[in-house]
């Protein structure tokens, strides 16, 4: 059942992002260059990058979304307020000694932008030869204020 409700969560969210930027008679339709899109890669290659080196508990507060829910490869559903309590001692600890973004997608509509991606990972500590991870992803953003924040995201493995 948690499940079933997070994915509808996401769902009922994105649907939500879209939704309130169709209202807008300048949005028109997705934008997948420019200004707003650079932004969005850039924010997804820092997220790359902090599973490799780690990130600040401040940067992950500036990064997640106040109603941020993330669905994992399981099913379960983490809020932002359970993600930073990861933060021990003020700092997320890498779990990754690799990870490379293999193939992204950003679509931007107004002020949300929905980003497909195909990630892989080589966990922290295991050896170069080892089998990677490989996890399709989707992340939703949110502007507010000029600032995009990280307000849904969903992994599976494959």
């Amino acid at each position: 059942m948690a499940r079933t409700g997070g994915l509808q969560a996401l769902i009922i969210l994105v649907c939500a992002g879209l939704m309130s930027g169709a209202a807008n008679a300048d949005c028109g339709e997705a934008v997948t260059s420019g200004p707003a899109v650079k932004e969005i890669r850039a924010l997804e290659t820092l997220g790359a990058a902090s599973n490799v080196s780690g990130q600040s508990l401040a940067d992950g507060e500036r990064m997640f979304a106040p109603d941020y829910v993330a669905i994992g490869p399981d099913g379960s559903v983490t809020t932002r307020e359970a993600m930073l309590q990861k933060y021990a001692g003020g700092r997320l600890a890498p779990w990754a000694s690799r990870f490379d973004i293999q193939d992204l997608n950003i679509r931007v509509y107004c002020d949300t932008a929905v980003v497909a991606g195909v990630s892989e990972a080589l966990w922290k500590g295991a050896p170069q030869s080892a089998k990677p991870l490989h996890f399709r992803w989707l992340n939703v953003w949110t502007r507010t204020n000029g600032e995009w924040r990280l307000s849904a995201s969903q992994a599976m493995k494959f």
